[in-house]
């Protein structure tokens, strides 16, 4: 599969499921290149699209709180 950039959500399906089959694939592997190049556009286009707001600060502090109890 040749996939050269990721503009819209049909595309970014199809880079997944490629991603699914070749995830596994290490390096000097057939697959590699590939992988490593999906892994990045899969980030630049989330990066794009995908819009995550910084946490309320009750929500900050109640996380923290959890993370120190050991």
């Amino acid at each position: 599969m040749q996939i050269s950039e990721i503009n819209d959500d049909a595309t970014l399906a199809r880079a997944l499921e490629r991603l699914d089959v070749i995830f596994g694939a290490s390096p000097g592997e057939e697959d590699w290149e590939e992988r490593v190049k999906l892994v990045d556009l899969v980030e630049a286009y989330e990066n794009l699209t995908v819009h995550i707001s910084p946490p309320s600060k009750k929500a900050a502090i109640r996380f923290r709180l959890e993370q120190s109890k050991c």
